[in-house]
């Protein structure tokens, strides 16, 4: 699954972006099964496993700069698709 991270403040794509991602399952809260960073264009893919009856994957966006607050959120369709996501600035 592709995601594009952009401000929520300006829509301009946001470069070096922490995405991860874990299955609600998973028995380590800090257990990350994939992990990728947006490149220039906003941009990253990981690779989601769809599993049934399952809830999630739990996604986690952060700005390892601290420039934007982290973001949080589950996919309940796991269809190969770009997936927009808005970062609010900290200021």
């Amino acid at each position: 699954m592709s995601f594009k991270v952009v401000s929520a403040k300006t829509g301009e794509p946001l470069e070096g972006i922490e995405v991860r991602s874990r299955a609600r399952n998973s028995s380590y809260d800090n257990y990350w099964e994939n992990e990728s960073v947006t490149d220039a264009d906003g941009v990253c893919f990981i690779n989601l496993s769809y599993v049934r009856n399952i809830e999630g994957p739990f996604i986690r966006f952060e700005d390892v700069e601290g420039l934007y607050a982290p973001k949080d959120t589950t996919l309940a369709d796991l269809r190969e698709r770009t997936v927009y996501i808005e970062m609010t600035p900290i200021e």
